[in-house]
């Protein structure tokens, strides 16, 4: 890999405003870079086995031998930690059926690496951004049993709602928070101070 594709790929990075938008330009560049058939950002609250992927150290590339998931990621995988302490666990894994990852492939990723976990760490020493909107003291409640890891069906019945209701203050909560899963929504809250 040139210094000016890390420059570009760095530059497309650092073009990213949030935690989301970085996610997504550098699923983008990793995809460039390692052609692949899936593209995953996992992201633990503890290292966990997660077969191969997350590594007791933080710079690590790894080709998987034995697929995660029964190969939902794909036969070949690779995966590149960014972060690995006993409080938080962060990786890309790279997927894909075939062929397998190259060691310039494996090379490639190496280079790719430092790029990553400079801008994972940028944005997760970033104070966030405040809500345009706030949210509902009942999109609120609702967010923090998903943080509980409660499914709809469980808030429901514990709130007297409809799982549909439920699912509908989400869609309202994940809006205003501007991310799009339940991990990302309830870290953001966290951050924020909406939830403890």
């Amino acid at each position: 890999m040139s210094p000016q594709e890390l420059q570009t790929i760095a530059g497309a990075l650092g073009c990213a405003r949030t935690f989301t938008d970085y996610l997504a330009a550098a699923g983008d560049q990793i995809a460039r870079v390692l052609p692949a058939e899936e593209v995953y950002w996992v992201s633990t609250d503890r290292p966990r086995r997660v077969a191969t992927v997350v590594r007791a150290s933080t710079g690590y590339v790894d080709r998987v031998t034995e697929p995660i998931g029964d190969g939902v990621l794909g036969r070949h995988q690779l995966s590149l930690v960014v972060e690995s302490t006993r409080a938080a666990a962060h990786a890309w894994v790279v997927g894909r059926e075939t062929p397998a990852f190259t060691d310039d492939e494996a090379e490639s990723a190496g280079w790719l690496l430092p790029v990553l976990t400079a801008y994972h760490r940028s944005f997760a020493l970033r104070p966030p951004e405040p809500l345009e909107q706030p949210l509902t003291d009942r999109e609120t409640e609702v967010l923090a049993l998903v943080a509980q890891g409660l499914t709809a069906t469980a808030i429901g019945r514990r709130l007297g709602i409809s799982d549909r209701t439920v699912s509908k203050h989400l869609e309202h909560a994940y809006a205003k928070l501007g991310e799009h899963d339940r991990l990302l929504a309830t870290r953001r809250a966290s951050a924020l101070g909406i939830l403890r």
